[in-house]
């Protein structure tokens, strides 16, 4: 007990030992902050002091080697600490000199800098002082030379223009003196009633061509030419129907029985009306787009022996309205000028024929020139109106029309007909290329189609199933002739056909999301006009 009593004391001996040590060197950094010495001195005498404390320390604390150790490193850490801010220290007084140095180069630079301007400013001041002096001198001198010299170019100006006035008179006596030579005695009236008559004549030419040349203009395109609407016109006199026999045989035109019949008295009706000179009648073809309604039209013409023209709707967008109005008299003044009589076909009639109540007020002054036109009976034309939305006619236009023909999807049987007919049109007769003269300029290697006409049925049932109509057969034969080619040996696989129909299979597909998403389109316009 007294020992550890002893240990207390002598530990609290050195705790107030330690405590003096510090307040005495807390008292020395005092004062050698207040003497304002040079900051490494400082940390020197710090150092210094810190290592006596821990001399100190050591000497005290030797009665264990855990204390030494302990009081080494602690030692150690406080010395590495004032060493690390001695660094910073020093490391803080190199930036601060080396600011100021920074500081001294800049400003003495931007002192130069405008000592130099200072001196630039100088220069150009008395340059153009300078300048201003001989600018005035000139003058000075200019106006004394011109005061030296003015009365004799004045007198020398004067002289000129005398003498220019005196060759002017001359010149006009002289001139003025040979017209009325010319114009003298009976010769000489003569002369002036051949002048005036001629300037009257010439006049009055100019002025009658300017008012009759546009009229002539007018009348002979709208004879000999066809209107602006119209874009394909084909005249079947006795030549062109030569030329134009074998194409009209190759072109078939398959369509479901009902209507086949309906179609053939159409044609047999229609000849008979031409050759007899009676009226024509207006039809409505409607229906899927490439089930034959143009193809049918243009065959119509040809077996009925008049001319065949054809117009599409949407061509009157780029007319405004009294300018459309103006095409349609021209239209139909050419059309009654026809001598076989004329089937005017209009392709997407909808489109311009629209009913009155869901199109632009300014159209309906279109529509009802189209409708006078057609109000009556004709002997000299008969309009076939194509349509894919029969119901969108206006009620006018369908009661000027004798009758509507629904031309309906073809069934298995049409398409396999279709099938049939065009595999040997285009890939089966394939067999050379023509030149001159449609003679064969050379030998062609042929398609191997003996794959596709042993497949040619259970094909028409699967596109049947898929609503092909016949411009979608067409398609489907020339992309099988297209494949073909593009094989080395000009070989038709099952492969290549299942391929090739699967890729039309799908474009049909495509085909029918563009129309539903036209449709819908279309749709919305019509709620925003109503």
């Amino acid at each position: 007990m007294a020992s550890s009593a002893s240990d207390e004391v002598k530990v609290k001996h050195e705790e107030e030992e330690t405590k003096r040590f510090e307040l005495k060197k807390q008292e020395e950094l005092l004062r050698l902050s207040q003497a304002d010495e040079h900051n490494t001195r400082l940390e020197q005498i710090k150092t210094e002091i810190e290592k006596k404390l821990i001399d100190y320390r050591l000497k005290k604390q030797t009665d264990t080697l855990k204390d030494k150790v302990k009081l080494k490193l602690e030692a150690q850490r406080q010395f590495n600490n004032y060493s690390m801010e001695l660094l910073n220290k020093e490391k803080e007084v190199q930036e601060y000199k080396y600011n100021l140095e920074k500081q001294f180069q800049d400003r003495k630079y931007q002192q130069k800098k405008e000592r130099i301007e200072r001196e630039l400013r100088l220069q150009a001041e008395m340059q153009a002082l300078e300048e201003e002096h001989l600018a005035e001198h000139r003058l000075t001198l200019a106006l004394k030379e011109h005061e030296a010299k003015k009365d004799w170019i004045l007198h020398r100006d004067k002289k000129l223009q005398e003498l220019k006035g005196e060759e002017d008179i001359k010149a006009e006596q002289v001139k003025w003196q040979s017209i009325t030579d010319f114009f003298s005695g009976d010769e000489g009236k003569r002369r002036m009633y051949n002048i005036s008559g001629l300037f009257v004549s010439v006049i009055g030419a100019y002025f009658g061509f300017k008012a009759g040349y546009p009229i002539l203009q007018r009348a002979l395109q709208n004879y000999f030419f066809k209107p602006k609407l119209i874009s394909k016109r084909v005249r079947y006199s006795w030549w062109n129907r030569w030329l134009a026999k074998r194409r009209m045989n190759d072109t078939k035109v398959f369509f479901v029985p009902e209507l086949q019949h309906r179609l053939e008295s159409i044609v047999e009706s229609t000849r008979n009306t031409s050759r007899r000179g009676g009226i024509f009648s207006n039809l409505l073809f409607y229906g899927k787009p490439g089930t034959g309604k143009t193809l049918f039209s243009e065959k119509l013409a040809y077996d009925s022996g008049i001319d065949f023209a054809m117009m599409s709707g949407p061509s009157f967008d780029q007319f405004k309205p009294h300018e459309a109005i103006v095409e349609i008299k021209n239209l139909f003044e050419w059309a009654n000028r026809s001598k076989r009589g004329l089937l005017l076909f209009i392709d997407e009639a909808d489109s311009f024929l629209e009913d009155r109540s869901t199109i632009h007020p300014k159209r309906v002054s279109v529509l009802n020139e189209w409708i006078n036109q057609t109000g009556t009976e004709s002997r000299k034309f008969m309009c076939v109106y194509e349509t894919n939305r029969p119901e969108n006619l206006d009620p006018a236009v369908q009661s000027r029309i004798t009758q509507s023909l629904n031309f309906e999807p073809p069934t298995r049987q049409e398409i396999l007909r279709m099938l049939t007919h065009y595999t040997n049109k285009y890939i089966v007769g394939e067999s050379g290329r023509k030149g001159v003269l449609g003679f064969f300029s050379g030998p062609a290697k042929p398609i191997d189609a003996s794959e596709l006409l042993s497949q040619l049925e259970p094909i028409s049932e699967r596109i049947a199933a898929h609503n092909f109509v016949g411009r979608d057969v067409t398609n489907l034969v020339i992309a099988l002739s297209q494949a073909a080619y593009a094989e080395s040996e000009f070989k038709m696989t099952n492969e290549l056909i299942d391929r090739v129909v699967d890729q039309q299979i799908k474009k049909k597909y495509k085909e029918k999301e563009y129309l539903e998403a036209r449709a819908q389109r279309i749709a919305s316009l019509r709620k925003r006009l109503v």
